[in-house]
Parts: C-alpha cells; sequence; structure tokens
C-alpha cells in the first residue's frame, strides 16, 4: 500500500488504564482509503480505548497513530477526524442544534457565513433541517444521534469518520437512515464498532475482530463473521443472515 492510499496508520499501540491489565497490546493496523472498516469484539476488548487514541483523546502507553502521514498529538483539535461517541449526550449538548453544529467549524476559526453554510449543508444531508431552532433536550436518540454526525463530521468536512455503537438506540427508521447515510456519503474511510452485526454486514467492506487487545482476525465480514468457531471463540454469535449458508 503506497503512503497516498493509507490515510490511518496505528504502529505498536499499547494502552493500559492501570498497569496489570493492558486494554491494548502492541497493536497495529492500517487502514486505506475508501475502506469502512467495522470493529467487532466483546465488551471490554478495547474497542473505544483504541478510538479515542486514533482521536487523540487518550494517549497509548505506547506506540504511534499517523492520519494523512502525520503524527496524532494526544490533546490536539484535529480537523481531519470525525468521532461519533456511543451515547449522544455526551456529544450533543449545546442551547440549540445550529449552535452545537457550529461548535466544531467555529472553532476551526472558519469566518460566521462559512459555518453557517457548513451547517446548513449537514443539516440539509441528513434531512434534519427543521430541527435547526430545536434544543437537543427535546430530541429523540435517533435525532441527536445524526445531529451528532452532523456536527462531529459532516461540518467539520472530516476524512475519517469514526463511530461507536452508531446504531444503539435506534429504532429501525433511524437506524435505515444511518446506513443510507454511510453507503452513499463520499468519507474518505470510517471506522465502525458494533455489536449490530447485520448493520456491519450491510456496509461495511472488512472488519477486524479485536479481543483482549489485540487483533484476533481481520478480513471480509462474511468470511470472519461466519465462522461460528471464531465467533464463539471470541463471545460472538453468527449473524443470522450467515446462518447455515
Amino acid at each position: 500500500m503506497s503512503d497516498n492510499e493509507m490515510l490511518l496508520r496505528i504502529s505498536n499501540i499499547s494502552f493500559a488504564y492501570k498497569q496489570d491489565r493492558m486494554i491494548l497490546d502492541n497493536l497495529s493496523l492500517n487502514v486505506s482509503r475508501g475502506e469502512k472498516i467495522g470493529v467487532l469484539g466483546p465488551n471490554g476488548a478495547g474497542k473505544t480505548s483504541l478510538f479515542l487514541i486514533i482521536a487523540g483523546v487518550e494517549k497509548p502507553s505506547s506506540g504511534e497513530v499517523y492520519l494523512n502521514n502525520k503524527l496524532i498529538l494526544p490533546g490536539s483539535f484535529n480537523t481531519e477526524l470525525g468521532l461519533v461517541f456511543q451515547d449522544s449526550d455526551d456529544q450533543v449538548f449545546n442551547f440549540s442544534v445550529f449552535e452545537d453544529i457550529a461548535f466544531g467549524p467555529r472553532n476551526m476559526g472558519l469566518s460566521e457565513p462559512e459555518v453557517a453554510r457548513r451547517v446548513n449543508e449537514a443539516l440539509e444531508v441528513l434531512g434534519i433541517h427543521h430541527l435547526k431552532s430545536r434544543p437537543p433536550h427535546q430530541l429523540s436518540g435517533g435525532e441527536k444521534r445524526l445531529v451528532a454526525i452532523a456536527g462531529g463530521i459532516l461540518a467539520m468536512q472530516s476524512q475519517l469518520a469514526i463511530y461507536d455503537e452508531p446504531t444503539s438506540n435506534l429504532d429501525m427508521k433511524y437506524r435505515r437512515k444511518l446506513i443510507n447515510f454511510i453507503n452513499t456519503y463520499n468519507q474518505e474511510a470510517a471506522l465502525i464498532a458494533s455489536h449490530d452485526l447485520e448493520f456491519i454486514l450491510e456496509i461495511c467492506s472488512r472488519v477486524i475482530l479485536l479481543d483482549q487487545g489485540q487483533i484476533a482476525a481481520d478480513g471480509k465480514p462474511r468470511d470472519i463473521m461466519g465462522n461460528g468457531n471464531l465467533m464463539e471463540k471470541h463471545s460472538l454469535e453468527v449473524p443470522h443472515s450467515l446462518r447455515n449458508i
């Protein structure tokens, strides 16, 4: 893979909240442009910790992360990367939807006309322009998730999108909206952690199986998720649509 094709390079990352328990253990991963990668694993496998390190929120004990061949520094504001948290209440906090989506572009130092243009474009792409003036606490879980995507990814024009359990607490309508968005939006690459395995099958071209801080498997979704012995070994089930095939 050439440097131009590679968007994200994770090199020998280790991380521990406590000295006696490694969350990530010498993990390496390359993500090329155009890839949508599902990140699978049991609870406690290190998926969220990996995402926080990639985003520069947490500092690894060792190893490095490069985005577009630039070292990600912990605590830095990186507009090329957008992270959507599992709990939208951790991300959607302003007094109106417009102001919430505008938060990132304003921190980029953009002019107010450009901020407004980006906010309105994000609202239109996700079909939530009617929520523009609403306070976030009045929104449904699905509406909050779309607002988080609008502010965390679209308005920032992020190249790499990271989604942590994006379908959690979504009804069928908003789950389908999310699938359609991820499948059609022109993102450079995406990393998606989810226990919704049918969702991963529908949108991802590659999956990695993370367990005990290491990548236990890496390949095509149907090959890995259809392997009953492998899935059971890592406390996961074969998706219903892949059973008896």
